[in-house]
């Protein structure tokens, strides 16, 4: 039932609204839709609502303080649907369950339903004057066993004031069944059982391959929450044992062989292996770990043997956060969504005015027979198809959210699949994206008496506790060199700037020329090698203490592979890439000429970099791809935010995207899986209204059999689904990757 919460009251007069999915058993069609969201969002303290058709689940913000979980499940139950509790198979379970009742509807109404179809249209003298009886025998458990759902449907729309598919379908073939009896007690020897047997057969085949088809658009985020073993090998006394993985605690010791797939997130304590990573990042070589490295679930040890301490376990784990997000990302609604919403709340009431019309024009105004105004009639009411205009974009999404999520691209939302491929300007951030993210030392200059190694101390001490790459590369540097570290305290980050820190008494500045000249201290005598470092694309990193510049260090870091490929490509697209940095504009150029960048932003602190993406918003659709670190800002003003990440790092909450494998080039992959997906949206779309706009009139003028109305109805519901499906024969070629 509920597969995600995020937030609570967390202080005194401050809410923090609750976010949560619930499965829904016993949609059919837009108009089930419909009736959810407005019941739920009619109800004090529910923010949004938005109920996704394709994938079975409403995603739901409300307020815990003022309406419970409990009172949402039985505003949905009340509707006639029921919330089932999702567990790790409970989907996979109903769905089957669901299928099951399908069928044993379907194979009584088939078995009869032939018989009835074959004696009215080539037997219909066989039992002489009780051939009518007989119809009548044979169609009865059709209409109210086989077609019981559709009645107990009918009744749960109107008593909620929402017709949908339900309702037509037991009008249209109720139409048919009760004029058969009439006919056989008025003596007559033409019947229409067969149109209301037939049409039930036909529609419950349709929902069998579209519910067939539902599952199989679903099953690559099954397959994901499946992947997590049940047992896992621990150490406990002493020696390694094999329990259930849901009895496994943070702090133990998990051990993993050869062939294992790792069950729980942790930290490598002891040994090396080889890792399959691909589940969780796409990348297929895999990955060395040792002492100190981290490993996840859902990951397979290909070689090798290790012990690796517990820090994640079930909901906790990476894998368990991949599925929320797919799901999530199922569960949204893309903006083009709205606008089918509006029209299909309208949809079946005019469906059902043009079905009285065609009976009225017919019958009163043409002059025609009884019979074949009330074919007419039901002909208008099973062609009208509100379920593929409800499955139209939801299906669509479900797919390619699935498709991203098996290719290490997480989807957060609806909205973010359907824009990223419509974009007209690519923000990048440079350094973790453009560039590897992992600077390293170049050259040391010291400007007043003390060693390079103590230069190096003292800067690496500043920065200790930095999470910017410049501070990374300070630590590594002084542990390749074994240079000890000095201690220091007093920190204080200036925000795109530097770092100022007390040690041994003394105040020490690192940071940018620009940290130096708010400080008033005086640079000049690094001026040249400042010039020459930053014309070379370098960053150039200023050391001062007690006043004096003591010295600097600069860095370089390598461009990503494939990085100018991007950028020509996106070219072609018509996407214009723009690089953002917080470097000195002549360093940022150098770096984006080899790119093919001509439009640079540099010297940006983090929340400048918000301002240019708003500008640029003014002109385009932008996105915004950073990698997480002081970019929220930017992730959360563009209209798609695009993070890159690396490994388990994938909560970072104002993207819209996150790239696991952190290669720039994911960046294009994502690019074009949102615009194929687009692409099947509006190809569902236009086949769905074209096939109402054209078959509605067609039936309502007496030219469609109500048997040939149905089974196009049944076949235009799977063919949106299957259409998507489709999304899966792309492969990384397909996407121009």
């Amino acid at each position: 039932m509920v597969l995600k919460t995020a937030g609570r009251k967390s202080g005194k007069g401050k809410i923090v609204m609750k976010e949560q999915n619930f499965k829904i058993e016993g949609m059919h069609c837009a108009g089930c839709v419909n009736t959810i969201e407005k019941a739920v969002l009619g109800k004090k303290g529910v923010k949004s609502a938005a109920v996704n058709l394709a994938a079975a689940s409403a995603k739901v913000v409300y307020d815990g303080e003022l309406i419970k979980e409990e009172d949402i499940i039985k505003i949905i139950n009340s509707k006639g649907y029921k919330v089932f509790a999702a567990g790790k198979t409970g989907g996979r379970e109903n769905k089957d369950a669901q299928m099951k009742r399908l069928r044993r509807a379907f194979i009584p109404s088939v078995l009869l339903a032939i018989p009835v179809f074959a004696i009215s249209m080539f037997f219909h003298d066989v039992f002489g004057a009780y051939t009518g009886v007989v119809l009548w025998a044979l169609a009865t458990p059709v209409q109210f066993y086989s077609g019981f759902r559709f009645y107990k449907g009918a009744y749960s729309d109107i008593k909620n004031a929402s017709p949908g598919m339900d309702t037509l379908v037991a009008m249209g073939t109720s139409a048919a069944y009760f004029y058969s009896i009439f006919l056989v007690f008025a003596g007559e020897h033409h019947f229409y059982f067969e149109t209301s047997a037939v049409l039930i057969t036909v529609i419950l085949i349709g929902r069998i391959f579209e519910e067939t088809a539902k599952q199989k658009a679903s099953g690559a985020i099954r397959g994901l929450m499946e992947l997590a073993p049940t047992k896992t090998v621990v150490v406990r006394n002493g020696k390694e044992t094999e329990v259930l993985t849901s009895s496994v605690m943070k702090g133990e010791t998990a051990a993993a062989r050869p062939g294992d797939r790792i069950a729980v997130d942790g930290v490598v304590a002891e040994g090396s292996a080889s890792v399959d990573e691909s589940l969780i990042t796409g990348e297929h070589m895999p990955v060395d770990k040792k002492a100190g490295d981290r490993v996840m679930a859902g990951t397979i040890n290909t070689r090798g043997v290790i012990k690796f301490i517990v820090e994640k376990t079930g909901e906790d784990t990476v894998l368990a956060s991949i599925v929320r997000l797919a799901e999530d990302a199922q569960a949204s609604k893309a903006p083009v969504q709205r606008f089918v919403d509006r029209v299909s709340s309208v949809f079946v009431p005019v469906v059902l005015i043009v079905s009285v019309f065609s009976f009225v024009g017919w019958y009163f105004g043409a002059g025609a027979e009884l019979s074949f105004a009330i074919t007419a009639a039901v002909s208008v009411l099973v062609i009208a198809c509100p379920c593929a205009l409800g499955l139209a974009t939801p299906a669509a999404i479900l797919v390619g959210s699935s498709i991203g999520a098996n290719s290490g691209i997480l989807v957060k939302n609806g909205a973010a699949l359907e824009i990223t491929g419509k974009i007209k300007y690519a923000v990048f951030d440079k350094t973790g994206t453009i560039t590897e993210g992992k600077p390293y030392i170049k050259n040391i200059y010291v400007y007043e008496d003390l060693s390079p190694d103590d230069l190096m101390s003292k800067a690496a001490g500043a920065e200790k506790y930095s999470t910017h790459p410049i501070a990374g590369a300070l630590s590594a540097y002084c542990a390749e060199k074994g240079i000890a570290v000095s201690e220091a305290s007093d920190f204080h980050n200036f925000a795109g700037f530097g770092i100022k820190a007390v040690i041994s008494g003394a105040v020490y500045y690192v940071g940018s020329g620009g940290l130096m000249k708010n400080e008033e201290i005086d640079i000049s005598a690094a001026a040249d090698d400042m010039r020459r470092e930053e014309n070379e694309g370098s960053v150039f990193v200023c050391i001062a203490s007690q006043g004096k510049l003591m010295g600097a260090v600069s860095l370089g870091d390598k461009i990503k592979e494939g990085a100018d490929e991007v950028m020509r490509t996106l070219k072609k697209e018509g996407v214009k890439p723009v690089m953002v940095t917080g470097d000195s504009s002549t360093a940022a150029r150098k770096i984006a000429a080899e790119c093919g960048i001509e439009e640079v932003y540099a010297g940006v602190l983090p929340g400048g970099k918000a301002d240019i993406i708003e500008k640029l918003r003014e002109k385009g659709i932008t996105a915004f791809t950073g990698d997480g670190i002081n970019d929220a800002p930017a992730l959360s003003a563009a209209d798609s935010g695009i993070a890159v990440a690396a490994g388990a790092d994938i909560a970072l909450d104002s993207a819209d995207i996150v790239l696991m494998r952190g290669g720039i080039k994911e960046f294009l992959k994502a690019y074009y899986l949102s615009r194929r997906t687009y692409a099947k949206v509006k190809q569902n779309l236009f086949w769905a209204f074209i096939y109402n706009v054209i078959g509605i009139p067609v039936a309502a003028m007496g030219m469609l059999n109500p048997m040939i109305a149905g089974a196009a109805m049944a076949f235009s519901s799977v063919s949106v689904v299957l259409n998507s499906l489709l999304l899966k024969k792309l492969r990384q070629h397909d996407l121009n990757v």
